[in-house]
């Protein structure tokens, strides 16, 4: 859906996790690594609760320096020239507009432990453990507070795509749960809503099904 005058980006829905067998791509970048991207932009948000399998011309590739699931990219290791074509394998999530975005706030934060021994003089000693993230956004479309509440309830996860130049290329990509709503109808049946929501599954951002790192909690400045 276009972006309504006044706001800087778009909500979608995620459906079922469908397989992706073998799709093609499109180099997007070369220095200072090869990229490339599932040219289908239907496809391009993967599931990264099943294995992402890389071929470089039918073999599987072990070159793979990170996949990133937001927007259904790979980037290969750096210095290394891959042999096209190249494919990405596992599965797709279906995604559908249910509304438009803005004035969105996003918190990330990196918990962490204190390990400074007993008696100890000087600095505290933190380590980290767990990716946090939470933020707001004010919603504009038709969803109901029936659906809202089904949404926030059901923990359907929501994928934030936020463009705040409105041009294609730098763009915020979220996968989120909606935690609260303050829905207020408007003129011509269009709701407006304050929301809250937090990360999908803050361990995604750390998944390695694959024997490569997957990014897929969040990203920022993706096309």
């Amino acid at each position: 859906m276009a972006i309504p005058i006044g706001f800087s980006g778009v909500l979608y829905q995620g459906g079922t996790s469908t397989t992706l067998t073998n799709a093609a791509t499109t180099n997007t970048a070369t220095a200072p690594a090869y990229v490339y991207q599932i040219t289908a932009a239907a496809n391009r948000v993967l599931d990264p609760t099943v294995a992402i399998v890389v071929k470089e011309n039918g073999v599987v590739s072990t070159h793979v320096a990170n996949v990133n699931a937001m927007n259904g990219s790979v980037t290969f290791n750096t210095s290394y020239t891959p042999t096209a074509p190249v494919t990405i394998s596992g599965n797709y999530i279906p995604t559908a507009a249910v509304g438009a975005v803005a004035e969105m706030d996003f918190s990330p934060k990196l918990n962490t432990t204190e390990t400074t021994p007993l008696n100890s003089a000087g600095y505290v000693q933190r380590f980290p453990t767990t990716f946090d993230a939470d933020g707001s956004f004010k919603y504009y479309g038709n969803l109901t507070d029936d659906s809202l509440q089904t949404i926030i309830t059901g923990r359907t996860p929501m994928l934030i795509v936020q463009d705040p130049a409105g041009t294609g290329a730098a763009v915020h990509r979220i996968w989120a749960v909606l935690t609260a709503a303050s829905l207020a109808l408007k003129p011509k049946d269009v709701n407006v809503a304050d929301v809250k929501f937090s990360l999908y599954d803050q361990s995604y951002g750390a998944t390695n099904l694959s024997g490569f790192p997957v990014n897929a909690a969040f990203a920022f400045y993706t096309t």
